[in-house]
C-alpha cells in the first residue's frame, strides 16, 4: 500500500482580506443549550436548592450571557430573571432589579407577551415580599405600559411547555408531584416548570 508523501497537502494561509471560515451558520432561536451548560444550569439549581443563592446567581448570569452571545435567544431572558431571584433571595438587591430588568427587556423584544406578564408580577410579588415597595411600583408602571394593547393569551387549561424554558431543550419535560398545581421537572438541566408559564 502506497503512502501519500509527506506535505502534499500544505497549510494555506488566509490572507489580510479574507474571512475566517465558518463551520456552521449563526445558531438558530430556540437551540438549546449544550450538555456542558446544561450541567452548569442543574449545578446553579442545586445551589439554589440548599440556599446557596449568591453562587447560584453568578452561575445563572453567565450562563445567560453565554445564550446571549451565542443567540440561544428563547432561554436567556428566563435566565437572567433566575438570577434575579436568585440576588433577592442573597439581598443583593440592586444585582437583583439589574438582571430582571435584563430579562424583562428580552421577553418584550422577543414579544413574548404572556411570559413578560407572568414574569413580571412573580418578580414584583417578590419585591413586595422583601420589603423593595417603591421598587416594586415603579417596575409595575413600567410593566403595565410594556403590555398596554398587546393581546396577552389566557389559557383556560393550564398546559406545559413543549421544551424547556431555561435550557431550551424540546421534549424533556418530566411530570412531577407539585401538590395541586401541575409541574414538570427538565431531565436535562433540573429546572421545575410550572404550567401556563413561560411561553
Amino acid at each position: 500500500m502506497k503512502r501519500r508523501p509527506f506535505g502534499r497537502f500544505p497549510y494555506r494561509k488566509r490572507g489580510p482580506f479574507e474571512r475566517p471560515f465558518k463551520p456552521r451558520g449563526p445558531l438558530l432561536p430556540g437551540r438549546s443549550l449544550n450538555p456542558r451548560v446544561q450541567r452548569e444550569l442543574r449545578r446553579a439549581n442545586h445551589l439554589m436548592a440548599i440556599g446557596e443563592h449568591m453562587n447560584a446567581a453568578q452561575i445563572f448570569v453567565s450562563i445567560a450571557n453565554q445564550a446571549s452571545d451565542l443567540g440561544i435567544v428563547y432561554p436567556a431572558p428566563m435566565l437572567f430573571l433566575q438570577a434575579a431571584h436568585a440576588y433577592l433571595l442573597g439581598e443583593q438587591f440592586k444585582e437583583s432589579l439589574e438582571q430582571a430588568k435584563t430579562g424583562l427587556e428580552l421577553l418584550t423584544a422577543q414579544e413574548r407577551w404572556k411570559a413578560l406578564q407572568e414574569a413580571g408580577e412573580g418578580y414584583i410579588q417578590a419585591l413586595q415580599g422583601a420589603g423593595k415597595t417603591r421598587d416594586a411600583q415603579q417596575l409595575q408602571t413600567w410593566l403595565t405600559t410594556c403590555l398596554q394593547g398587546k393581546a396577552v393569551e389566557t389559557a383556560t387549561v393550564a398546559q406545559l411547555p413543549e421544551r424547556c424554558p431555561y435550557c431550551g431543550a424540546s421534549m424533556s419535560l418530566a411530570q412531577i408531584n407539585a401538590g395541586s398545581g401541575q409541574a414538570a421537572a427538565c431531565q436535562y438541566c433540573g429546572s421545575v416548570v410550572l404550567a401556563g408559564t413561560h411561553r
